[in-house]
C-alpha cells in the first residue's frame, strides 16, 4: 500500500513543482521498474559531512559494485521535496547527511545520519540487498550450491530438459548481481562452478547439434533450443552458439525441427510461471503448435502438456 501512496504522492510532485521533484519521482518510478531499491542521499552544499559523502560515493570504485544494484538519489535537504520525503521516511535525527534504503515496495531497510567510511557502506548496502531480497543470504547460496550441482549430475546424466530447467532461474539471479558475485566467496565459488556447468552445456550442445543432424528427431531439437537459450543469454557465448547453430541445422527438416522445439520451449516458459495470463498463454500456445505441425512429434507433445494443464 505504501509503495502505491509514495508512487502517486511523488507524480504529484513531478506534476506540481521542479526539477528536483521529479528526480524523486523518476527515482521512484525506476525502482519499481528494475527492481531495485532506493538509495537515498539528503544533504546540502554548506554540509562538510554531506560533501564528504558524496565525493565518497563518487570516488571510490571498491563501492561501484555495490552502488550498481541501486536507484541513486540524491535530494537537497532545504528543498520541500525532502519535507514530503520525511513524512514517509522519517530520519534518525534532525541532521545531515541521511541515508535511507527503500524497497521498490517502500519498505524502509535502512536509515542513519553520518558521513559512513567505505567499509561500513559496503556492509549496509549488502545487508540493505539481501533485506529487499536482491542478494542471497547464507542459507540462499547454500540452496544455490545444491541447485547447481542437481544439475551438473543431470548434465553428466544427459538429462539436459531437466538440468537447463534447474539453471534457468539461478542464472537470472546471478546476472541481475552482476560484479556483486565477486566481492564473497560465495558468490566467486558460484562463479568458478557456473564457468565448469556453461562448459558443459557447450559441449552438449555441440552433441545435440550432431545428433539433430544425424537423427533428425525432436528431443535433439528441443535439446538445441534449450541450451541455445541458456547460451545465448551469456556474452562470451552468444554470437558462437548462433553460428555453431546455423551452420548444423541448414536443411529444412532440421530448420522446422528446431522451429518446433523454440516454440514448444516457449510454451514451456510460459506454463511454469504462475500467474493465471501465463497459463492461459501456455495453453493457446500448445494449442497453436498442435493445429500448426498435425501428425508430428511437437503435435503430441503438445496435445500432452495441454492434457497436464487441463488437470
Amino acid at each position: 500500500m505504501l509503495a502505491i501512496v509514495l508512487s502517486c504522492h511523488a507524480l504529484g510532485i513531478a506534476a506540481q513543482s521542479s526539477h528536483a521533484d521529479t528526480t524523486v519521482s523518476q527515482a521512484i518510478k525506476h525502482s519499481q521498474q528494475t527492481g531495485k531499491p532506493i538509495f537515498a542521499v539528503a544533504g546540502a552544499s554548506y554540509c562538510p559531512a554531506c560533501q564528504k559523502l558524496m565525493n565518497t560515493l563518487n570516488t571510490d570504485q571498491s563501492l561501484r559494485p555495490y552502488i550498481d544494484q541501486f536507484v541513486p538519489l540524491k535530494i537537497n535537504a532545504q528543498s520541500d521535496d525532502y519535507k514530503r520525503w520525511k513524512q514517509f521516511f522519517p530520519p534518525k535525527k534532525a541532521a545531515i547527511p541521511a541515508l535511507f534504503i527503500v524497497t521498490p515496495q517502500g519498505k524502509e531497510v535502512y536509515s542513519a545520519v553520518g558521513a559512513l567510511p567505505t567499509g561500513r557502506l559496503q556492509q549496509v548496502m549488502l545487508t540493505s540487498l539481501e533485506k529487499a531480497e536482491r542478494y542471497p543470504s547464507k542459507e540462499q547460496w547454500e540452496e544455490i550450491a545444491t541447485t547447481l550441482e542437481s544439475a551438473e549430475q543431470a548434465f553428466d546424466e544427459q538429462r539436459v530438459l531437466e538440468a537447463v530447467q534447474l539453471l534457468q532461474p539461478i542464472f537470472a539471479q546471478l546476472q541481475q548481481m552482476g560484479l556483486l558475485l565477486e566481492l564473497e566467496d560465495a558468490g566467486r565459488e558460484t562463479i568458478n562452478h557456473v564457468k565448469t556447468l556453461t562448459d558443459k552445456q557447450r559441449s552438449l550442445l555441440n552433441d545435440a547439434l550432431k545428433s539433430l543432424v544425424s537423427k533428425g528427431d525432436l528431443q535433439s531439437a528441443l535439446e538445441v533450443a534449450a541450451l541455445e537459450g541458456m547460451l545465448k543469454s551469456l556474452p562470451e557465448h552468444g554470437k558462437s552458439v548462433a553460428v555453431a547453430i546455423k551452420k548444423a541445422a541448414r536443411a529444412a527438416e532440421q530448420k522446422d525441427l528446431l522451429r518446433q522445439a523454440r516454440e514448444l520451449r516457449q510454451a514451456e516458459s510460459l506454463a511454469q510461471q504462475p500467474e493465471p495470463k501465463s497459463k492461459r498463454r501456455a495453453v493457446a500456445a500448445y494449442k497453436r503448435i498442435a493445429k500448426r505441425y498435425p501428425d508430428s512429434e511437437a503435435s503430441e507433445h503438445a496435445q500432452e502438456k495441454l492434457a497436464e494443464l487441463s488437470n
